[in-house]
């Protein structure tokens, strides 16, 4: 997306602005450079479940996701401040008014198998995603007419008319053309053993346990200075901490409770790095529209009126996030300031739930409407404390205004299978949020582009502006659409959208080359962990067995 190197200092001020105009690197403990970059150790990361699979086609969960970064690559990518950047295409241009992208491939890349990478393999993943079998998000490629190949190292792609998705499309695992002739069209849909071209190379996934990758010696890029990445499946935030604590794991989030505590202490900054940022994700209740209850916006507004958003952020995060309006990220394009989150008011939202046909029942103590209860029962994901005290919190403002909740726990291989069928009530959960605002995939009621409109939320004027912002090149005026959509997401409450962490992490100060990003995790931006090098005095780990 060409206008997003326009809006970079934009976005780089309201995101230093959102963490009270301090940079990034305030608190952050940079080691001093020690000798030169030098190949040798493993870093351990822990992550809170297993993935569902490793399938890089139709990944939707964080953790697929962070893994297939690592083994495959993509077209392009982002930077440190969001920007787009090269990954295996050198080089791009629009041509015909924005009609037409050519992307130049890098020539010598080789995948995992060490079979050649070549523009047939950006086609068969084309192809692939937009087949309606195959699961994936085809409603990224809506606009897209026609991708075509004249060599081995150029692709071109046209479009209906110009989209700001342009570039973003092309932000997806890539798929080898050639193990499909192997498996009969079926390749990586259900990989035991994922092939990539990217920076490290798949060694093993137990699950419950691990899922272990090695460097690739053969990258383009070269080789990474680490040995290896391990990703250990640690359930529980405060685990993952005590883990990072006992030299278990090398990278964790610090936990809202333990902030003032160990982490403010001189020996642990001496020990770690410190990377504090606005984090592009946002945590948020979600109301199926196809259940009785939560068919009226009325009801779906005193839910959220019903929850002290803030009141909880400033007590179990100390304050290190903020309630949202929506979607739209303090860092995004065309966020909206003046839209504020609906406030905690539940005498507000006893008032909604009365002209809803809600009443409060003497006899029983539920409200009731038309001879049923409003009991409910909210999903939440296994292991997180937050999820369990947010649901704790809303189980008790409800009670107070009738409407009883009922919390069921699965694991989130469960929970993300329920959210597919659209088979709950309610769910607790969160987006990981890109760069881009557009919100489509999430709100429009066509099943093919509203993929993740988990609620089947339905609003023709919200459906007729989301395709409006995708192909609004002019930013003034698609700022003034997506200021529309924050007012519809308002107004209907399909989610109750509950806040924006402030994300705090420690990684082990052993690590060289570590660069923070204003408004990411240093894992994000590419080229990312490929520079980052441990001295060999300080080397713990060997690599991948």
């Amino acid at each position: 997306m060409r206008l997003r190197t326009t809006w970079a200092g934009c976005l780089l001020a309201l995101a230093l602005l959102f963490v009270g105009c301090q940079s990034p690197t305030a608190e952050r403990t940079k080691p001093a450079a020690v000798d030169h970059p030098v190949t040798g150790d493993c870093l351990v990361i822990p992550i809170n479940s297993d993935p569902p699979s490793l399938n890089f086609l139709t990944c939707s969960d964080a953790w697929c996701i962070l893994v297939a970064r690592f083994v495959a690559d993509s077209l392009v990518d982002e930077g440190e401040s969001l920007e787009t950047v090269p990954r295996l295409a050198s080089s791009w241009e629009f041509s015909e008014q924005g009609r037409l992208l050519t992307f130049h491939l890098r020539r010598q890349v080789r995948w995992h198998d060490g079979a050649p990478f070549t523009s047939r393999d950006v086609l068969y993943t084309y192809r692939r995603t937009i087949d309606r079998t195959s699961g994936a998000r085809a409603d990224q490629f809506q606009d897209v007419e026609e991708v075509s190949a004249p060599d081995d190292f150029t692709v071109r792609v046209r479009f209906r008319e110009p989209t700001i998705l342009a570039l973003d499309m092309w932000k997806v695992p890539l798929l080898p053309e050639h193990l499909s002739k192997q498996s009969r069209g079926a390749a990586m849909d259900a990989p035991s053993h994922p092939i990539g071209t990217g920076p490290f190379r798949f060694v093993r996934f137990e699950r419950g346990r691990e899922i272990v990758l090695e460097a690739n010696p053969d990258y383009f890029l070269g080789r990474p200075y680490l040995d290896g990445m391990i990703f250990r499946i640690i359930p529980a935030p405060a685990t993952q901490f005590r883990a990072l604590l006992a030299g278990e794991t090398d990278w964790s989030f610090i936990p809202a409770t333990e902030w003032s505590k160990e982490p403010a202490t001189p020996a642990f900054r001496k020990r770690f790095q410190i990377f504090e940022y606005p984090a592009m994700f946002l945590h948020y209740i979600g109301w199926n529209e196809r259940v009785p209850f939560f068919s009226d916006p009325r009801v779906r507004q005193a839910m959220t009126l019903a929850l002290d958003r803030q009141g909880f952020v400033e007590k179990a995060f100390h304050g290190a996030g903020v309630a949202a309006a929506g979607t739209f990220h303090p860092g995004h394009f065309a966020y909206d300031p003046e839209r504020r989150p609906l406030p905690y008011d539940p005498q507000q939202a006893a008032r909604l739930l009365d002209e809803a046909g809600w009443k409060l029942s003497s006899s029983h103590g539920l409200r009731q409407r038309g001879g049923r209860e409003f009991r409910f029962t909210l999903l939440i994901f296994q292991g997180d404390p937050m999820q369990q005290q947010i649901a704790s919190l809303l189980a008790d403002s409800l009670g107070r205004l009738g409407v009883g909740m009922d919390i069921k726990v699965l694991d989130f291989p469960a929970l993300l299978e329920r959210l597919h069928r659209r088979d709950f009530e309610a769910v607790l959960s969160g987006w990981v949020l890109s760069s881009n605002p557009d919100p489509t995939v999430n709100f429009h009621s066509d099943p093919v582009l509203g993929a993740s409109n988990w609620v089947s939320y339905s609003n023709p004027e919200m459906d007729r502006l989301l395709l409006e912002g995708r192909h609004q090149t002019d930013s003034d005026r698609r700022r003034e659409i997506y200021r529309r959509v924050q007012e519809l997401q308002s107004q209907d409450q399909p989610y109750s959208f509950l806040f924006f962490p402030v994300a705090r992490v420690a990684l082990d100060a052993r690590f060289h080359d570590v660069r923070a990003s204003p408004v990411a995790s240093p894992l994000k931006p590419y080229p990312g962990p490929l520079r980052w090098y441990v001295p060999a005095q300080l080397q713990k780990r060997s690599g991948p067995m």
